[in-house]
């Protein structure tokens, strides 16, 4: 069951959405998506948290979604894509040496630890549940704001840790939930 305490982001990852999101947009298209936003979001991007603080998952939910619908027009690949490039700028360099080094089965197994360095309270996590030569399924669980703009995102970021391994032809799917469901299976596979 999920945990009744606050669900929270970590502002690193917020302040890196924003940074994506600026330049996969453009500066007129991205203050457009700014204007839509709430005033404690707006306030957010105005003043960027420092890295290490936790925020509240929702101003996150509410970027991506009004990505999606304001500065995407409904494309869903574009938020893989912000997804997919957050998280290997996320990345330090000594971390991108070990993710290389790691086969991706080994970094499916890490991918609690992984989703908990970003997350935190309200019950979500991440888990490894089934392993085949090229392919590993992982399951998300407990998501608080779930939409088809966060799952989108979700898969980018799932993409990237198996293109950082360095293996070929990465493709990511949802097996069963995405859309508004609270728990989400995704089959990521390679050559």
């Amino acid at each position: 069951m999920p945990s009744a305490e606050a669900h929270e982001i970590k502002a690193n990852s917020f302040n890196r959405q924003i940074e994506v999101l600026r330049k996969r947009l453009g500066a007129a298209r991205f203050e457009v998506l700014e204007q839509a936003l709430s005033v404690e979001t707006r306030a957010l991007i105005a003043r960027p948290p420092l890295p290490m603080a936790w925020i509240p998952t929702e101003h996150s939910t509410e970027l991506l979604e009004k990505a999606l619908s304001v500065g995407f027009h409904g494309h869903l690949g574009e938020l893989f894509e912000v997804g997919r490039e957050q998280f290997k700028g996320d990345m330090s360099t000594l971390y991108r040496v070990f993710m290389r080094l790691a086969s991706p089965h080994t970094l499916a197994d890490r991918a609690s630890a992984i989703f908990a360095t970003y997350q935190r309270g309200g019950g979500a996590r991440m888990s490894c549940t089934a392993k085949a030569p090229q392919s590993v399924d992982l399951f998300v669980e407990h998501v608080r704001m779930p939409s088809p703009a966060f799952w989108s995102y979700l898969r980018g970021s799932i993409h990237a840790v198996l293109e950082m391994s360095g293996v070929k032809g990465t493709e990511v799917v949802i097996v069963r939930g995405g859309g508004s469901e609270p728990s989400t299976l995704f089959r990521g596979s390679w050559r």
